[in-house]
């Protein structure tokens, strides 16, 4: 081996070391972003996961946005409900 052969060769590995350097980067921002979608996909109600793991058995992305939009519906309805629960009390206790 001579000189130029050892020159391209020690270049090359230094080119492997920094491409091995920037995918462990990319390996812990992917793990970040794992850790993140995990704990934002923890925080979802049951009644969410069981309709998406109903719908995505079925394998139908039609369904699963069926699903979630029933999700968001009764979500809706429920905060609906609340408000106007709530207005019935602010309206109650302005009369007293």
């Amino acid at each position: 081996m001579n000189d130029t052969d050892a020159k391209l060769m020690y270049k090359r590995m230094a080119e492997l070391n920094i491409s091995i350097i920037n995918m462990g980067k990319e390996i812990s921002s992917l793990k970040k972003t794992q850790e993140a979608l995990t704990g934002r996909l923890d925080s979802f109600p049951k009644e969410v996961l069981t309709a998406t793991e109903k719908t995505v058995s079925k394998t139908s992305l039609d369904e699963l946005k069926s699903a979630l939009t029933e999700m968001t519906m009764t979500t809706n309805e429920t905060q609906k409900t609340v408000d106007s629960i709530f207005d019935a009390f602010t309206r109650d206790k302005a009369t007293r």
